[in-house]
Parts: C-alpha cells; sequence; structure tokens
C-alpha cells in the first residue's frame, strides 16, 4: 500500500510532463504555421505592391487625329504634285495631316516606334480598281529611294521613332506624327484619277466604291517601353475618305479620323458619299 503511494506523486509528474510536451508541440506547431501564413502574406503584399508601382508608372498611349477634316484641290490628269492641294479652309494650306499621340498612362513611354500599315507599292505605277486599270503617274525610283512624280520627289518610309512621349499631365502640347507623304500623295493622286468623268457616271461610281474599298482603311501599330523596360504594344485604324466631291469645281472634300480597332467593318458606319456630277447631277453613292 506504501509502494502504491510512493509511486503516485512520480506517475503525476510523468504525466504533467508529457502534458507540457504536448502543450510545446502544438504551441510550436501553431507558431510555424502562423510563421508560414505570415511569410505568405509578406510575399503577396509585396506581389501587389510591385505590380501596383508597375500599374502606376505604366504609360497608355492613345491616337487622335489633329485635321479631322481637309480639302484636295485638283486640275484634269495631275502630272505632279503641283496640280493637287491641299486646304485646311479656304485660304489655308495643308502641306499634310498629323496625328497626335498622347499619354494618358502615369509614367513615360519610351522608345516609342510607330509603323504604318500601309503598302505603297499598291499605289504606284498602274493601280487596279475593279475591273479599271488606272496609271498613276508615279513611279519608284530604287536609285534615289524615291517616289518621283512629275518634279516631286517623295522619300518612303513606314516607321517613326519617338525617344520618349510624357504623360499629358507632365506635357505641354501632345506629340504630333505626320502621315508619310508618299502615302498620302499617292492616296490624293489616286482619289483624283478615280473621279474624272472621262466614261461616264456610273463607271465612276463603280471606281470610287472600289478605291474607298481598297484604300479606305490604314492601319498604325505603336510599340514603347516603360520605365521598367516592359514592351507596350497598341494598334489604332485610322479611315480616310472622301465625304463630299465637286466634280465641276473639281474640289473634294475629305475625312480623317480614327475608328475602333475591333468596331467591323458595315454599311451603316461608313457614310454615303456626296457627288455632284458633272451637268449639276446630285447622287449618294454608297459604299459597299
Amino acid at each position: 500500500m506504501m509502494e502504491e503511494q510512493n509511486e503516485t506523486p512520480q506517475k503525476v509528474k510523468t504525466k504533467d510532463k508529457s502534458r507540457i510536451k504536448q502543450v510545446s508541440f502544438w504551441a510550436g506547431l501553431f507558431r510555424n504555421f502562423f510563421t508560414i501564413i505570415a511569410s505568405i502574406v509578406s510575399v503577396v503584399t509585396l506581389f501587389i505592391l510591385i505590380r501596383q508601382n508597375e500599374n502606376t508608372y505604366r504609360p497608355d498611349l492613345e491616337l487622335s487625329v489633329a485635321t479631322p477634316t481637309f480639302e484636295i484641290s485638283y486640275k484634269d490628269a495631275p502630272l505632279s504634285c503641283n496640280d493637287i492641294q491641299l486646304l485646311q479652309s479656304a485660304d489655308s494650306n495643308l502641306q499634310t495631316l498629323s496625328i497626335r499621340l498622347v499619354n494618358l498612362g502615369m509614367g513615360a513611354a519610351k522608345n516609342v516606334d510607330l509603323q504604318w500599315q500601309a503598302a505603297p507599292e499598291k499605289m504606284i505605277d498602274t493601280v487596279f480598281l475593279g475591273p479599271y486599270a488606272i496609271p498613276t503617274g508615279i513611279h519608284y525610283d530604287p536609285a534615289i529611294d524615291m517616289f518621283v512624280f512629275g518634279t516631286c520627289l517623295n522619300q518612303p518610309y513606314q516607321r517613326e521613332h519617338l525617344p520618349y512621349v510624357l504623360p499629358v499631365n507632365q506635357s505641354d502640347r501632345p506629340d504630333a506624327v505626320q502621315l508619310p507623304g508618299h502615302i498620302l500623295l499617292s492616296w490624293c493622286n489616286l482619289l483624283v484619277r478615280s473621279v474624272l468623268p472621262d466614261d461616264g457616271n456610273e463607271r465612276t461610281t463603280e471606281r470610287l466604291q472600289a478605291f474607298c474599298r481598297e484604300f479606305g482603311h490604314l492601319g498604325v501599330t505603336l510599340e514603347y517601353s516603360d520605365i521598367n523596360r516592359q514592351k507596350h504594344r497598341s494598334q489604332f485604324r485610322l479611315r480616310l475618305l472622301p465625304r463630299y466631291i465637286d466634280m465641276d469645281g473639281k474640289r473634294i472634300i475629305c475625312a480623317f479620323e480614327r475608328v475602333d480597332a475591333d468596331t467591323p467593318t458595315s454599311k451603316s458606319e461608313i457614310p454615303d458619299i456626296s457627288v455632284l456630277f458633272p451637268g449639276r447631277i446630285f447622287r449618294k453613292v454608297e459604299i459597299r
């Protein structure tokens, strides 16, 4: 009986030590668990802060048209660029068209490369609009790397580089980029030749419709980097179409505008062209 009483405190001590070990084990396990959770939260927080920093200083280039409307004044069968004049208003000559680059982001866009998605080789020598072959009077001279139109020379280029474009809240005015001269001249020259009244109103209408379908849109691609050297790419679509044609007065009013790249082309989106044929015959030409 005495031996049982002497062993009881020892057993109690053993049980207490076992409980302490269990408590220590579970406390350590929970401590390690919460340490891991805290580490994960810290990593996620750091990742979010890095992403927020990137988004804060990410540039966002948008494009707008500087000259939405202009007028073409021309002579019959142009032989040189001097026979085609661009007018911004009745008494204001226009050398070329331009677009504006606006940075809506918080960070500067660096090493901005702009590329025109145009095919000037389709607009030289002879251009086919449907069944009609139209001599343009323009040819490319590889010896001088120029498009030659009478006495006028235009160097072809498809790309333009800007070292940077500042955010709109840090820049006094938007950066302007001009439409390449050889593209604009070829477009105006072919449009004028498409509406020359040499074989009747119906054929003129067919050529005009074919011209607008083939050369009515112009694509622009922008590639640039942010301060973290991450690359960004944007694509835009411009529309360049006649709106009013006075064949007796030899004047064409045109529209130059940006359209959404993801908007499908449909007849409802392209307004009809108002044409005043010789003899004061007025007609609305639908672009199909």
